[in-house]
Parts: C-alpha cells; sequence; structure tokens
C-alpha cells in the first residue's frame, strides 16, 4: 500500500490507497480550487486548521475578491460547508455571503466572538457549545495539559 501523492497541474490527485479506506492528507487539501453555485472559480485553498481540543477539521482560508491578487481578502471557511467535486472543492453559498465573511489574518488574536461572527455568517451552530464537545476523552498527554499557553477555554463565547 502506497501513501504518496502525484501532483497533476495544480490540482493534487489522492492515492487510492487512502481514498478507499477514507483518510485524505491535509497537504492534499491546500491549493485545491474552490468552485462557487454557477461551477465559478472562488479562489484556492490556503491553510486548513484543525480544531485544537477536538481533532477535527474545522476551516479552510480562501483569498476573495480583489482583480489579479490586489485587493483580495482572507476569509475562514468552515470545512463542513465544502463538498467534493472530483478535484475541486464546491461551496453552495451565494456571492452575498462570500462577501460578508469577515477578513482572517492568521497572525491576529481571536476570540470565540470572532469565531462566532464566522459561523453565523456561513449559517452553521457553535460546534463548541455543543453537549458531547470535549467529553469524555482528551488528547492531551497526562502531565502536559497544565501549561497555561496551551490551555483554551472550549466553552466560552
Amino acid at each position: 500500500m502506497t501513501y504518496d501523492t502525484q501532483r497533476t497541474g495544480s490540482a493534487t490527485t489522492t492515492a487510492p490507497s487512502s481514498a478507499t479506506w477514507g483518510l485524505v492528507r491535509l497537504g492534499d487539501i491546500e491549493g485545491r480550487n474552490i468552485i462557487g453555485l454557477n461551477d465559478e472559480s472562488i479562489g484556492t485553498v490556503g491553510d486548513v486548521y484543525m480544531d485544537y481540543d477536538e481533532h477535527t477539521v474545522r476551516y479552510c482560508t480562501v483569498d476573495v475578491g480583489g482583480f489579479l491578487g490586489m485587493g483580495a481578502r482572507t476569509v475562514l471557511i468552515p470545512f463542513e460547508k465544502l463538498q467534493w467535486s472530483g478535484e475541486d472543492l464546491y461551496l453552495p453559498v451565494d456571492k452575498e455571503t462570500l462577501e460578508s465573511a469577515p477578513e482572517f489574518d492568521p497572525m491576529a488574536e481571536y476570540d470565540r466572538t470572532y469565531e462566532e461572527t464566522v459561523v453565523t455568517v456561513w449559517g452553521i451552530p457553535t460546534y463548541w457549545t455543543a453537549p458531547t464537545y470535549g467529553a469524555e476523552h482528551s488528547h492531551w498527554r497526562e502531565g502536559y495539559d497544565e501549561r497555561p499557553e496551551m490551555r483554551h477555554d472550549r466553552r466560552s463565547v
């Protein structure tokens, strides 16, 4: 069994061995095209963000707007809004939703208030308020969850 991938142009083809068992490398998602309602190009996947506490992919970034790279802004797209469309990812939202998404700066400090704005624009529930969020499991090695710089207030808004 191989886990290698082959790059074809700007798209990435995931090795059949990984597709048959339902896993995709995060690196294989970055750079994929995102297309909209009328198959128009929205942009390409930039970074992919995983929930620190739940080990679940939550968001990806895409640069939207602008012309020839000028005036574009980066937004977070909830990964659950994306659908596979061959080698591309399909985002079934109108232009107004895309334009109303708040700008994302990966160097800024954010909190749940910002994230609540993001999920509200995209019309998805606040996952961190779900009763099962963070329940009955830990992804921390014993003794390593006490570092203040790594601690998150998982349910605060």
